[in-house]
């Protein structure tokens, strides 16, 4: 007696499929799909919240950018001045990555709390850090095949002898020559300071540090 209604059921299950596809289409344009290492992105354009530290992040404009082009911004801004094609690669994954991680409505704040940004100039660093990016485009970080939320750090420094600062970061020696020879000695910033354990209070060490992906991409050809 089924056979009359064989139609009917072959239309409905045709249609439940048709359902299943379409909901999985709208599910993942909203909430991205990561595999093999890309991100099928939700973000084609980018807001970002300026805010000003001093204030008390108080927001002073907001603007909107190309996926792309934020994330080389946050790139120029958190390690531009390390000139580097290899840490430039490395952090456009990370600032993606990051960015996918904690924006909302395709927005985020620009700021230490966050991750920071600034327009691109036509400087020769600037120009590599296009280039970063154009050749990570879309590249993310993944595990278990889930958006993994980046961290980096500028110079954790937990410990020093004759020779080697320590960084947080798999506890990597750094020599001492070497990171003076790329910061000014007679202004040293602030994080750059090297009290032990207690540098972490400012700095919090986790994820990859600035100045020792540096230190393998330049020396150790990584």
């Amino acid at each position: 007696f089924l056979i009359p209604l064989l139609p009917y059921i072959i239309g409905f299950l045709l249609l439940l499929l048709l359902i299943s596809v379409i909901v999985t289409i709208i599910v993942g344009s909203r909430s991205g799909v990561a595999t093999g290492g890309y991100y099928a992105m939700k973000c084609p354009e980018v807001t970002v919240i300026f805010t000003d530290k001093a204030n008390g992040y108080e927001v002073t404009g907001t603007k909107t950018y190309p996926l792309e082009e934020y994330v080389a911004g946050v790139v120029a801004k958190e390690v531009g001045p390390l000139v580097s094609l290899e840490v430039y690669k490395t952090f456009a994954i990370a600032a993606r990555s990051y960015f996918f991680a904690n924006e909302t409505n395709c927005t985020i704040e620009s700021s230490d709390r966050k991750q920071v940004f600034r327009e691109l100039t036509e400087t020769e660093a600037d120009k590599l850090v296009i280039q970063a990016v154009e050749e990570t485009k879309g590249k993310v970080l993944l595990s278990d095949n889930q958006l993994f939320s980046t961290q980096y750090d500028a110079f954790a420094c937990i410990a020093k002898d004759d020779n080697y600062y320590t960084i947080s970061q798999a506890n990597q020696k750094l020599p001492i020559e070497w990171i003076d020879s790329k910061i000014n000695k007679e202004s040293k910033p602030e994080w750059f300071i090297c009290n032990g354990k207690e540098n972490l209070k400012e700095h919090h060490g986790n994820g990859l540090s600035q100045y020792g992906s540096l230190y393998l991409a330049t020396e150790l050809d990584y």
